[in-house]
């Protein structure tokens, strides 16, 4: 009998041998539902910032050979895997936006002298290596010189925010965000204004945006303020919520989607510090929730995060500290120890890589300031290793990562 249909029900066993002849002709033209990938043709690698593109669409870069593919899309936080060596993959997660850093902290601004004068108010940026123990090199200056700023990294610059310059009744708050590029050394341009003019700020980032928390206004007067910008996009400053108490000298730290302050004082007077633990969404503009506390009552401590976990080293708790906290971003409880610094210190500055944490300068003792930068290891308690020095010794800087 022969089958002019070959149906399943037709089909009890089939050898290979047996198929013989030629598929017939296929016009494509009369296929649907088949859509291909976008190829970008280019000469240079793909970045994070690299928009206007879809999941799945590759890009070619014809002078290097490569080939990548869009893993994720997000204005400023797209990502690119390397689908040839399968390795240097373009990714604005797991740690490669600016949280953490891979190559490089920059501290910038800070305070070599009393204050007194408008020279102990320092101008540099200063950059120093994450894989090498050296001496910390000038990656240009500031539009202002200040102390008490705070820094945000997004993955290609840094963010130096407010700051404050004079003493006693010629003190004055600083409203400028400036903006640097990482990958070269070149002075600071202006990015934006804060809403209000304040110094000892927190500084926290998210894959798109920086924070600016807390600090002391005009005539010391303490805010509670939360000021949000973009790193894209400059003059976007915005009001975003509230610290749940106004302070000044708190240590900021991120998460992907929180900031974090730890400790503070609450005057900028004697000793009025605290131990609370503040927390606040990237996503929504409210008011800053409890999460726990330090192991005790201290401010001008350094802030740094790894994915998971927030430390806070040294500080203020009416003598200088050597202690690193640590509490997890996932639970509110009471921060315990990792470890200790090198030395004793108030005013320091915090910089966060994928598996260590850095900290530099800060006081040792009254008018005495260091230029030490300290590392430790976010998998071991132990004592911190130092790493080189900053080029001048000073505190009150404001630190970012690259």
């Amino acid at each position: 009998m022969a089958l002019t249909q070959a149906k399943d029900g037709n089909i009890v066993s089939l050898d290979s041998s047996q198929l013989f002849g030629k598929l017939p002709n296929m016009n494509g033209a009369t296929l649907t539902g088949i859509t291909s990938p976008s190829i970008h043709k280019t000469s240079s690698d793909p970045t994070i910032d690299s928009n206007g593109y879809s999941l799945g669409d590759l890009w070619a870069n014809y002078s290097n050979g490569t080939l990548w593919v869009c893993t994720h899309v997000e204005t400023g936080a797209n990502s690119w895997n390397n689908v040839g060596t399968r390795s240097g993959h373009v990714n604005a997660g797991s740690g490669a936006f600016g949280i953490q850093g891979t190559i490089s902290g920059f501290t910038s601004g800070g305070l070599i002298g009393d204050g007194s004068q408008f020279s102990h108010y320092v101008m540099t940026t200063d950059k120093f290596d994450f894989s090498s123990n050296t001496t910390a090199s000038d990656h240009g200056d500031l539009t202002k010189n200040r102390m008490g700023a705070s820094g945000s990294s997004s993955t290609t610059h840094g963010f130096t925010s407010g700051g404050s310059r004079g003493t006693g009744t010629s003190r004055f708050a600083v409203t400028r965000t400036d903006k640097f590029t990482f990958a070269s050394a070149a002075n600071s341009t202006e990015h934006n204004e804060l809403v209000l003019a304040r110094g000892m700020t927190a500084g926290h980032s998210s894959k798109t945006h920086g924070y600016v928390s807390g600090g002391f206004a005009v005539s010391d007067a303490l805010s509670d303020s939360i000021d949000k910008f973009s790193f894209a996009a400059a003059n976007t400053i915005a009001d975003h919520g509230n610290l749940s108490v106004s302070k000044g000298y708190g240590a900021g730290l991120s998460s992907e989607t929180q900031g974090f302050i730890s400790g503070g004082a609450t005057n900028i007077g004697a000793n009025n510090n605290i131990s609370t633990i503040d927390k606040f969404d990237f996503s929504s503009n409210t008011t800053a929730a409890p999460h726990g506390n330090l192991s005790g009552n201290r401010s001008q401590s350094a802030g740094i995060s790894s994915m998971t976990t927030g430390y806070t080293a040294g500080g203020n708790t009416g003598n200088y500290s050597s202690v690193i906290d640590y509490f997890n971003f996932s639970s509110n409880t009471t921060a315990a120890s990792h470890g200790d610094l090198s030395v004793a210190r108030n005013e320091c500055t915090g910089y966060s890589h994928t598996t260590k944490g850095y900290i530099s300068g800060g006081k040792t003792g009254a008018g005495v300031y260091s230029s030490v930068i300290d590392y430790f290891d976010y998998s071991s308690n132990t004592t911190a290793t130092t790493h080189g020095d900053l080029s001048v010794a000073k505190s009150l800087s404001a630190g970012t990562q690259y």
